[in-house]
C-alpha cells in the first residue's frame, strides 16, 4: 500500500496544482478526496480482514488499478480540464500493476479505459448539444446528459 499511497499522493498534488491555477472547481477536488478516502479504506479493510486470500492474485493489483482508472474517468467527467492528467497517470497505474496483471487482463483493462473515455467524451458532447437545444446558459452547472423535454403543464 506504500507505493499506491505515494502514487495517489502525486495525483492529488497534481490536481491541487491545477486547482491553484484555477482550472477546475473545488467540488471536483472534494469528490476526488472522497473517492480516495473511501476506496483506500475499502482496500485497507479487505486486506485487514483477509479477503485478499480468496483471490488468485493476493495483492489485488487488478482491482486496485481498475478502481483507480474508474475514479480518474469519473473525475475527468466531472471536470474536463483534468483530462490532461488522465494519460500520464493511466500509464503510471498500469505500470503499478504491470508485473502482477496478466497481458490479456491488462489489454482488457486498457480497452475498458478507452471505452470509458469515449463514453465520457460522448456524454460531454451530448451535454453541450442539450444545452444548446434547450437554450441553457453555458455557465450552467448541470452535468447529467438528460434529453431536453418540456415540463408537463
Amino acid at each position: 500500500m506504500g507505493i499506491a499511497s505515494t502514487l495517489i499522493g502525486l495525483f492529488v498534488l497534481a490536481t491541487l496544482g491545477f486547482h491553484a491555477l484555477g482550472m477546475f472547481k473545488r467540488s471536483t477536488a472534494h469528490v476526488l478526496l472522497g473517492l480516495i478516502a473511501f476506496f483506500m479504506r475499502a482496500f485497507f479493510v479487505a486486506f485487514r480482514q483477509g479477503l485478499h486470500w480468496w483471490f488468485r492474485e493476493k495483492r489485488l493489483k487488478l482491482p486496485i488499478v481498475a478502481t483507480v482508472m474508474a475514479c480518474m474517468l469519473l473525475v475527468v467527467y466531472l471536470d474536463p480540464a483534468l483530462q490532461i492528467l488522465l494519460v500520464p497517470f493511466s500509464f503510471v497505474a498500469m505500470a503499478y500493476g504491470m508485473y502482477r496483471i496478466s497481458r490479456g487482463k491488462a489489454f482488457a483493462l486498457a480497452f475498458a479505459v478507452l471505452a470509458g473515455y469515449a463514453l465520457v467524451i460522448d456524454l460531454h458532447s451530448h451535454n453541450r448539444r442539450t444545452r444548446r437545444s434547450c437554450g441553457w446558459r453555458s455557465g450552467t452547472s448541470w452535468r447529467w446528459p438528460f434529453p431536453c423535454r418540456p415540463l408537463p403543464s
